[in-house]
């Protein structure tokens, strides 16, 4: 029988502490932007258990948390990640250095029933930490999850990949190599940060991607589709375009993602991606 430790929403093993401290109840001078603008790292077990991308615009706050699953066979073997599900920042609200937000909850994992959003409270300690609050299922006060701001230069950059449309990816650690998102013939969907969705470099109507994607893979046998989404982009960008590749029945779907590796400049970065389960119509 597996151990299961599921390090997302309400099964997060996080300690929960219901009152701010004095220092989060303050007013800060210091911008949001300087607080919580970013990408942190949360580990449990020495493996990632949190990865949080957070932008600031104009005073909004959006972003992208991923949510590791750890696991072992048994008590006494090491823990290892076995899968990870990133999730958009839903209602972030900043009040000093608290940050709250929702995410999206599945009723069990892997299942694609909806149950009401888990709620999060991150709050800034220091320069560069910060810790973390499941506020789903509080089991009393304690020290959340510790998180750290990484460096900016191992965040992301925008990455193409063959010839296309230059986004943020999100990034992932457990994603496998798709080599054929670089095939000259690989049906790639890209949807910008302001939500424009491209069918390789050509812009389109997400109305229109249906038949689109169904031309495009007529003379394929992989059946497969790319989709690019900026890490930014709001969450509702993504579902149009989930809809449109299952109206189209296309059989395979990769999320492409950005990796943690920091590649010498100029060296290629071979696209990898998170592969997903389309149900039947």
């Amino acid at each position: 029988m597996k151990y299961l430790l599921e390090v997302c929403l309400i099964a997060l093993t996080l300690a929960t502490s219901i009152t701010p401290s004095a220092a989060a109840q303050s007013a800060v001078a210091t911008p949001a932007s300087a607080l919580f603008a970013g990408t942190w790292e949360g580990k449990m077990n020495d493996l990632p258990a949190i990865h949080l991308k957070i932008d600031e615009a104009d005073g909004e706050i959006s972003g992208v948390i991923v949510f590791y699953y750890q696991e072992r066979s048994d008590p006494n073997s090491p823990w290892h990640v076995e899968a990870e599900h990133p999730a958009r920042l839903l209602a972030p609200h900043v009040e000093g250095k608290t940050l709250t937000f929702e995410v999206e909850h599945h009723k069990c994992h892997g299942c694609a029933e909806l149950g009401p959003n888990a709620r999060f409270r991150m709050e800034v300690t220091g320069p560069n930490e910060a810790q973390l609050w499941n506020l789903v299922e509080q089991t009393g006060p304690g020290p959340g999850l510790k998180l750290i701001r990484q460096p900016e230069a191992t965040t992301h950059a925008a990455q193409p990949l063959q010839k296309g449309i230059g986004v943020e990816l999100p990034v992932t650690s457990t994603a496998v190599p798709v080599p054929g998102a670089d095939k000259e013939d690989a049906v790639i969907v890209t949807i910008t940060q302001d939500g424009s969705v491209y069918f390789g470099v050509n812009l389109i109507r997400p109305a229109a991607l249906p038949e689109t994607i169904k031309r495009g893979l007529s003379n394929q046998t992989e059946n497969k589709v790319y989709i690019k989404a900026d890490a930014r982009t709001p969450y509702a960008n993504l579902v149009k375009v989930l809809d449109a590749v299952h109206t189209a029945d296309v059989k395979a779907l990769t999320l492409l993602t950005a990796q943690h590796d920091s590649p010498e400049p100029g060296t290629p970065v071979p696209p990898k991606g998170l592969e997903l389960l389309i149900a039947p119509r």
